[in-house]
């Protein structure tokens, strides 16, 4: 990811997993400032698999923490160097619920996407109704104040919104006025994928639209503007 004159890239060297931090000079070369590796994070934790970063913040996921509970860290990057401020856990986080799989940062909002949570395994025999649906995975807004993240708010369609998906949550992107989730694979990944856009409604995130297509739609998502 890359905003202003910062770009982060998660990788997994020779050492173990990690994510490089590059400042971009005012004639387009790129320096880098730091190498992320939070000594609490095991190999097994994927530090690195998703990475954001919006001005001097920088978010790296671990989705396989605690037998894929998964985790976040946030950082604060100057132009020479990084220091951790924070790790992040749902709330209501358990094992599997790859809480990191997807992540996005704007203007002291963070998004995080959990797509194995809350599985609904619903009956496809029957036809879709809110008693009967099949659903699978979270996403969950963090809003900072100061230096701060604190879990505002859950992310997961009704029945009445969406009755038939799974994996929201696996990829995420966010800007000052919408969030926007994909949920691109259901029991299995030839089935169609859905995209889910959310508006800032009373400082709370508010299903706008939902579109479905064909499969595996929602498995990469970009925004601008």
């Amino acid at each position: 990811d890359w905003h202003w004159s910062t770009a982060v890239v998660g990788a997994t060297d020779s050492t173990g997993n990690a994510a490089y931090v590059f400042h971009t000079n005012a004639d387009g070369t790129f320096v880098r400032i730091a190498r992320l590796a939070p000594p609490d994070a095991s190999a097994a934790d994927h530090f690195g698999q998703s990475v954001a970063v919006y001005s001097a913040a920088v978010a790296v996921t671990a989705p396989g923490y605690n037998s894929e509970q998964g985790a976040a860290y946030v950082f604060g990057c100057t132009a020479t160097a990084c220091t951790q401020r924070q790790k992040l856990l749902a709330n209501d986080g358990e094992p599997g619920d790859e809480f990191g799989s997807g992540v996005d940062l704007a203007n002291g909002v963070l998004v995080v996407g959990a797509p194995s949570a809350d599985w609904v395994p619903g009956d496809p025999v029957e036809p879709p109704s809110e008693q009967n649906h099949r659903a699978g995975g979270a996403a969950y807004l963090f809003v900072r104040s100061g230096s701060t993240w604190t879990e505002q708010q859950k992310l997961r369609p009704s029945p009445r919104e969406l009755n038939w998906y799974a994996t929201f949550g696996y990829e995420i992107v966010a800007s000052a006025t919408h969030v926007v989730i994909g949920a691109p694979y259901q029991s299995e990944r030839w089935e169609p994928g859905y995209v889910i856009d959310y508006r800032w409604s009373g400082g709370m995130l508010a299903a706008n639209r939902a579109a479905a297509f064909d499969a595996s739609h929602g498995d990469a998502l970009a925004l601008s503007n």
